[in-house]
């Protein structure tokens, strides 16, 4: 059953019981999708708007019912922001079990500690799970993207003891935000809690101690009961730090506590693990190539990082030549060449300033992380040579030359003379496969006759320069065909020819004795299949056709390309009827 509000209006694909796309459900197929599934859908809301799914009563000898459930929080806040946020409550009756704050947003993909504890509850009290934005008050209204909440399954447990439950943040959470309160219930299958022999640590720190005053300085510590009804009972308590942990901070917590009677007791640690909120920071920047300079960031980050307006370079000697970016090619996650527009000055100091660059979790660069100094591209000189311009200029110039007008120039015309020696040095680089450029691969290849009109990366282009002389020595010979499959596709085949027979052999061969008869139709002696051990893509097929066509001797002919076939019907197992060994079922 569930209530019409506002979340309601898109009922069927996106929200109740659907098959979602945002989540595989451990138990069966559907679920009840509170909000939407579908990321980024936004509405319209009055303060109060909910969703919601019920159970009726009927757990049995059960002393938990436990919520197997998943949730996907909004990217966005509502708008406006003030007092306005979206909460996931679980209640049994009229009260209150848990509640989970998705002001900000959160994602967990199980949440596994959410329980109901139904210890002396009567039937037909129900279980209720809301998804509910909450406002100012009535009459107002927010603009917000909807959450989700994957309802999965009640699971009914009938284990008697001490526990603690709905933990939020539960265990084994991450990205938790650093200023969310931490709240845990404490509940018991036999009687109430024992407040005098309840302790709470936080991070190996004393947080609560019911037989000394409660809460501990540097902690607020709020124990909250609830009423007892037909013998329930159970203890809330709230935790808010006034110092909030760092950023990735794994954060230990420590229950210690047992029932009135002394029948049960608990001693359990759980933790998580605290948002990454600090900013990217740019640890190296370094003149790769005359208009390449490798950036290099502190961890990954988004394609913000592709946009060459973020990239702002700054000249700190002279006299060198400004520079700008014109393009970002990513490297790693973390790494990215920035294509400068003009070559950069040889040697000099530059600052590089990077601005608007975001890393995965969405925090944004910020000074003095923006900043690196380094120095422009400088080739390899040879040790033995002197080629300094300002030194082949006459004595009586050089020793005129009191502002140092004379000099300047002479520096601007050494970086020329610089860049002209370092592409001249670096000209046995074009003719190396190994470190030339992809053009001048592409233009080795075409020296070479390449006769494989296929797409190919850097790398394989490579390959391709150190192979090919080889595979035409191959060409017309079984094995290169199996070769040259092998290389473009990666894949093993064999050549099954229709003719086996090894034909007369002059001299040795008897007849009647170690002959046989071949096939009568001429085309069948020259006629040979191609047998695939895996099942093959249109896109494979025509690739082995083209190389085949070009591999195989010109007299020969392809007959077909042979692939495993799956059987047309598969026989699954069946529990309660199949019988191991017998006939009636396979392996698939």
């Amino acid at each position: 059953m569930a209530d019409t509000t506002t979340l309601q209006r898109r009922p069927g694909t996106n929200s109740l019981r659907v098959v979602p796309t945002g989540w595989t459900a451990p138990e069966g197929t559907h679920v009840f999708v509170l909000g939407s599934d579908e990321p980024g859908y936004t509405g319209r809301f009055q303060s109060g708007d909910y969703v919601s799914v019920d159970q009726d009563g009927g757990w049995g000898d059960s002393f938990h019912v436990r919520v197997k459930a998943r949730l996907r929080g909004p990217t966005t806040v509502p708008t406006p922001t003030d007092d306005w946020k979206w909460s996931a409550i679980g209640r049994i009756g009229s009260e209150v079990a848990w509640a989970i704050d998705l002001k900000q947003p959160r994602h967990v993909d199980d949440l596994i500690d959410l329980a109901f504890n139904v210890t002396g509850y009567v039937p037909p009290q129900n279980f209720k799970v809301y998804l509910q934005l909450v406002g100012p008050g009535p009459g107002n209204y927010a603009e917000a993207e909807i959450p989700a909440v994957y309802l999965d399954e009640w699971t009914f447990d009938p284990t008697d003891g001490l526990f603690l439950t709905n933990r939020s943040p539960q265990p084994g959470e991450t990205g938790v935000n650093r200023d969310l309160d931490v709240n845990l219930d404490v509940s018991d299958t036999a009687s109430d809690i024992d407040e005098t022999n309840t302790q709470i640590y936080v991070q190996g720190v004393l947080a609560y101690d019911g037989a000394a005053g409660g809460a501990q300085p540097g902690f607020d510590v709020s124990p909250i009961a609830h009423p007892v009804l037909a013998g329930v009972s159970r203890w809330r308590i709230k935790r808010t730090l006034h110092d909030l942990y760092p950023s990735e901070t794994v954060v230990e917590v420590r229950v210690v506590s047992r029932n009135l009677l002394g029948t049960h007791v608990l001693d359990e640690t759980y933790s998580y693990t605290t948002a990454d909120e600090t900013a990217p920071v740019v640890i190296q920047a370094q003149s790769r190539d005359h208009k390449v300079v490798r950036v290099v960031f502190d961890e990954p980050v988004d394609d913000s990082a592709l946009e060459p307006t973020r990239y702002v370079f700054e000249r700190r000697e002279g006299p060198s030549v400004a520079v700008t970016a014109v393009s970002v090619d990513r490297v790693t996650s973390s790494v990215v060449d920035v294509n400068l527009d003009v070559t950069i000055t040889r040697a000099l100091l530059y600052r590089l300033t990077v601005t608007g660059v975001l890393d995965v979790l969405g925090n944004e660069i910020l000074e003095p992380g923006s900043s690196v100094d380094f120095r422009g591209y400088e080739c390899a000189f040879p040790v033995e040579r002197d080629f300094e311009f300002w030194k082949m200029l006459s004595r009586i110039a050089r020793d005129e030359d009191d502002d140092d007008t004379l000099f300047r120039t002479a520096s601007v015309v050494q970086e020329i003379i610089d860049t002209l020696l370092c592409e001249i040095d670096r000209w046995t680089d074009i003719v190396d496969v190994d470190v030339a450029a992809e053009r001048y691969v592409d233009h080795m290849l075409i020296g070479l006759g390449n006769p494989f009109d296929f797409d190919l990366d850097l790398e394989d282009k490579r390959r391709l320069v150190r192979t090919l002389v080889r595979i035409y020595q191959r060409k017309g010979t079984t094995l290169g065909i199996i070769d040259v499959v092998r290389f473009f596709l990666g894949l093993e085949v064999t050549i099954d020819e229709w003719n086996t027979s090894t034909g007369w052999i002059l001299g040795d061969s008897e007849l009647g004795v170690d002959t046989i008869l071949g096939p009568s139709d001429q085309r069948a002696l020259y006629t040979f299949d191609v047998v695939s051990v895996v099942t093959l893509t249109d896109e494979q097929r025509d690739r082995i056709r083209e190389l085949v066509d070009y591999m195989k001797p010109a007299h020969t002919h392809l007959g077909s390309i042979i692939e495993p076939t799956p059987p047309d019907v598969i026989d699954h197992v069946e529990l309660g009827l199949s019988e191991l060994g017998g006939d009636e079922f396979m392996l698939h």
